[in-house]
């Protein structure tokens, strides 16, 4: 499986890292590592997120 990002949700990421980093640019670094590690691990376990 190959993960393809959509111009519109690297928008919107970018949007709400910017949002976070103005307050806490520490939290906004850590939320996007960890969104970026989640989003990566995908293609290894495709049904984890699925309720």
């Amino acid at each position: 499986m190959r993960i393809i990002y959509d111009p519109v949700f690297e928008t919107h990421l970018f949007e709400i890292i910017d949002y976070i980093a103005a307050d806490k640019p520490m939290a906004a670094h850590l939320f996007a590592e960890s969104l970026k590690k989640s989003i990566e691990n995908l293609p290894h376990y495709p049904f984890k997120y699925r309720k």
